[in-house]
Protein backbone atom coordinates (compact mmCIF):
# COMPACT_ATOMS: atom_id res chain seq x y z
CA UNK A 1 0.00 0.00 0.00
CA UNK A 2 2.84 2.40 0.83
CA UNK A 3 4.29 2.21 -2.68
CA UNK A 4 0.91 3.21 -4.09
CA UNK A 5 0.26 6.01 -1.58
CA UNK A 6 3.60 7.83 -1.76
CA UNK A 7 3.24 9.04 -5.38
CA UNK A 8 -0.17 10.49 -4.52
CA UNK A 9 1.46 12.97 -2.12
CA UNK A 10 2.73 15.08 -5.03
CA UNK A 11 -0.62 15.21 -6.79
CA UNK A 12 -2.92 15.67 -3.80
CA UNK A 13 -4.56 18.84 -2.57
CA UNK A 14 -3.83 19.90 1.01
CA UNK A 15 -6.65 17.92 2.64
CA UNK A 16 -5.77 14.76 0.76
CA UNK A 17 -2.06 15.27 1.48
CA UNK A 18 -2.81 15.52 5.22
CA UNK A 19 -4.89 12.33 5.05
CA UNK A 20 -2.11 10.54 3.18
CA UNK A 21 0.50 11.66 5.73
CA UNK A 22 -1.66 10.40 8.59
CA UNK A 23 -2.29 7.11 6.78
CA UNK A 24 1.39 6.57 6.08
CA UNK A 25 2.16 7.21 9.74
CA UNK A 26 -0.36 4.56 10.75
CA UNK A 27 1.13 2.02 8.33
CA UNK A 28 4.73 2.69 9.31
CA UNK A 29 7.81 1.10 7.79
CA UNK A 30 11.23 2.30 6.75
CA UNK A 31 10.10 3.59 3.37
CA UNK A 32 7.31 5.54 5.04
CA UNK A 33 9.68 7.06 7.58
CA UNK A 34 12.14 8.11 4.85
CA UNK A 35 9.32 9.66 2.84
CA UNK A 36 7.92 11.55 5.81
CA UNK A 37 11.37 12.85 6.75
CA UNK A 38 11.86 14.10 3.17
CA UNK A 39 8.45 15.79 3.32
CA UNK A 40 9.45 17.49 6.57
CA UNK A 41 12.57 18.92 4.94
CA UNK A 42 10.47 20.38 2.13
CA UNK A 43 7.79 21.75 4.46
CA UNK A 44 10.10 23.73 6.74
CA UNK A 45 8.01 26.93 6.45
CA UNK A 46 4.65 25.27 7.18
CA UNK A 47 4.39 24.73 10.94
CA UNK A 48 1.02 22.97 10.75
CA UNK A 49 2.22 20.51 8.13
CA UNK A 50 5.47 19.95 10.05
CA UNK A 51 3.51 19.10 13.20
CA UNK A 52 1.37 16.62 11.28
CA UNK A 53 4.44 15.03 9.69
CA UNK A 54 6.19 14.85 13.08
CA UNK A 55 3.19 13.04 14.56
CA UNK A 56 3.09 10.67 11.58
CA UNK A 57 6.81 9.90 11.98
CA UNK A 58 6.18 9.14 15.66
CA UNK A 59 3.31 6.83 14.75
CA UNK A 60 5.38 5.16 12.04
CA UNK A 61 8.14 4.56 14.57
CA UNK A 62 5.67 2.88 16.92
CA UNK A 63 4.46 0.72 14.04
CA UNK A 64 8.10 -0.13 13.35
CA UNK A 65 8.57 -1.14 16.98
CA UNK A 66 11.11 1.62 17.67
CA UNK A 67 10.43 2.85 21.23
CA UNK A 68 13.39 5.24 21.05
CA UNK A 69 11.29 7.54 18.88
CA UNK A 70 8.80 8.12 21.69
CA UNK A 71 8.66 11.67 23.00
CA UNK A 72 8.23 11.69 26.76
CA UNK A 73 8.88 15.44 27.03
CA UNK A 74 5.38 16.24 28.30
CA UNK A 75 5.62 13.59 30.97
CA UNK A 76 8.99 14.51 32.44
CA UNK A 77 7.66 17.57 34.19
CA UNK A 78 4.35 16.00 35.24
CA UNK A 79 3.84 15.53 38.96
CA UNK A 80 3.08 11.83 39.26
CA UNK A 81 2.40 12.04 43.03
CA UNK A 82 -1.15 13.29 42.59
Amino acid sequence: AVAQLIPLLDEADRDMQEALIWTLGEIGGKETTRTLEALAENAEDDDDLLALIDDAIGNASLANGDPMMLDFGDYESADMTE
